[in-house]
C-alpha cells in the first residue's frame, strides 16, 4: 500500500489494474538464465504477480518523443515469496519498471513471457537490477528521459524472467544451483589474479590461450571491469578488440536493449 501512495504522490496519476485479454510482452536484459544473467543481477527472487498498472507518459503531453526512445513506462508489483540472492524480504512487494517505445519500434529483447491480468497470483523467478543503476542508452549524447521522480519509486528493470509453472521443480532447482555456483566463482575474485588474466589476453599467443583468458574473466563477473578498462588504454589494436569483447561481456546493457512496443 506504501509503494502505491508513494506512486501516486510521485507520478501524480491514479493508476488501476489492467483488465485487458492481452499485453506486450516482457522485456528483459538477457533471454537466457546463465552466469551473466546472474552476474547483472542484485536481486533474485521467486515472487508472485500482484498488480498490473496503466502505462504512464514520460514525456509532457505536448512533447513528442523521439524516434526509437521510450514514450512511456508501466510499473508491475510482485509480492516476494523466496529470496534467492539479494535483500529483499519475503513476503514484501516490489516495484518492476518497463519502458514502452512508440508502437512501431521493434522488439530487441524479450524473455517470452506475457504479463497480463489473468496470471495475477502467478509465481515468477525474477532477476532483477535498480532501473537507477543502468545506463540510458549506449548512443553518444542520447537525453535520458527518466526524472529524479522516476528514481525515487525505486523500481527493478527485469535482467531476466521465468513462469515458475514452465520452469517446475526441477527447473527452479537447476536454477538455484547456477545462481550458487555463479556468486560462488564471484567470491573467490582477485585483483592480482586479474591482472594476470587480463595481460595474458593481451599477449596471448593462440586462440587456445585467448579463450582459456578469456573465460576465466569472464567467470570473474564485473568486478574484473575496473582491470580491464585500466588495461585498454595502453593496448594495441588486436588486444584492444580482444578486451572490448569482454567489457561487453560483462557490462548490463542500456535500457534501451530492453525497450519495446506497446
Amino acid at each position: 500500500m506504501h509503494k502505491r501512495v508513494q506512486f501516486k504522490a510521485v507520478i501524480g496519476v491514479c493508476m488501476m489494474v489492467l483488465v485487458m485479454a492481452s499485453q506486450p510482452s516482457m522485456a528483459c536484459l538477457r533471454d537466457t538464465l546463465d552466469d551473466r544473467a546472474i552476474q547483472w543481477s542484485k536481486l533474485i527472487v521467486v515472487a508472485k504477480l500482484s498488480a498490473i498498472y496503466t502505462p504512464v507518459s514520460l514525456s509532457p503531453p505536448s512533447t513528442q518523443p523521439a524516434v526509437n526512445s521510450a514514450g512511456s513506462f508501466q510499473l508491475y508489483e510482485f509480492e516476494v515469496t523466496a529470496v534467492l540472492d539479494g535483500k529483499k524480504t519475503p513476503g514484501k512487494t516490489l516495484s518492476i519498471i518497463r519502458f514502452l517505445t512508440e508502437p512501431d519500434a521493434q522488439k530487441n529483447s524479450v524473455c517470452g513471457q506475457q504479463l497480463t491480468a489473468a496470471q495475477i497470483g502467478k509465481s515468477f523467478l525474477l532477476l532483477l537490477r535498480p532501473e537507477s543503476d543502468l545506463r540510458w542508452s549506449d548512443t553518444a549524447n542520447a537525453p535520458d528521459p527518466r526524472t529524479a521522480h522516476l528514481h525515487k519509486l525505486k523500481a527493478f528493470t527485469v535482467v531476466h524472467l521465468e513462469s515458475t509453472d514452465d520452469l517446475g521443480a526441477e527447473g527452479l532447482a537447476d536454477a538455484k544451483y547456477t545462481i550458487s555456483s555463479t556468486r560462488q566463482a564471484e567470491a573467490q575474485f582477485n585483483a592480482d589474479d586479474a591482472k594476470v588474466q587480463v595481460q595474458t589476453l593481451i599477449n596471448a599467443a593462440d586462440d587456445t590461450e585467448q579463450d582459456q583468458a578469456e573465460h576465466a574473466i569472464l567467470e570473474m563477473g564485473p568486478k574484473a571491469l575496473p582491470t580491464l578498462k585500466q588495461l585498454l588504454s595502453g593496448a594495441d589494436d588486436v588486444a584492444r578488440v580482444r578486451l572490448q569483447k569482454v567489457i561487453d561481456a560483462l557490462s548490463p546493457p542500456a535500457i534501451t536493449a530492453a525497450m519495446e512496443p506497446h
